[in-house]
């Protein structure tokens, strides 16, 4: 049975700085003398989650701009190389899926998931042709 949740989360705080340097994290090695992050947040207060299991087949692109899709990803075995080789390619399927073959596609901010969040779905953010009906980026839930 769905259960909704509270859960409470933290939302970029706005600075006037994001008004000539956009919002930055490094997850790499961090050059000399620049700061790893530029961002500042905010705590917000406890917010119901809906569970939508069960539901997911109604939310789509074009009423909710999300969609919900199960997938079981084929992979040859589950290490980081095979991640990194068939993951991004298998998104790409499942987006032009969802939005049309002629679709611009591009993956940004995925990494390889740590053996203890395995189960966990992936999200993959999307960028979707100016013809579509929204121009702000999309998320689509990739789960495995």
């Amino acid at each position: 049975m769905p259960q909704d949740v509270k859960a409470s989360f933290e939302y970029l705080r706005w600075t006037d700085l994001y008004k000539s340097v956009k919002p930055y994290a490094i997850l790499g090695a961090v050059p000399d003398g620049l700061p790893e992050t530029n961002m500042e947040f905010r705590a917000a207060s406890a917010e119901r989650i809906e569970d939508v299991r069960g539901r997911e087949h109604t939310f789509t692109l074009e009423q909710q701009g999300f969609a919900i899709k199960k997938s079981a990803m084929p992979l040859s075995h589950f290490d980081a190389d095979a991640v990194e080789r068939e993951y991004p390619g298998y998104v790409e399927e499942i987006v032009r899926e969802l939005v049309g073959s002629n679709a611009e596609v591009v993956m940004f901010d995925w990494r390889v998931c740590l053996p203890a969040c395995r189960s966990l779905p992936y999200v993959v953010a999307l960028t979707l042709p100016a013809s579509y009906k929204r121009s702000q980026p999309q998320c689509v839930s990739a789960g495995k």
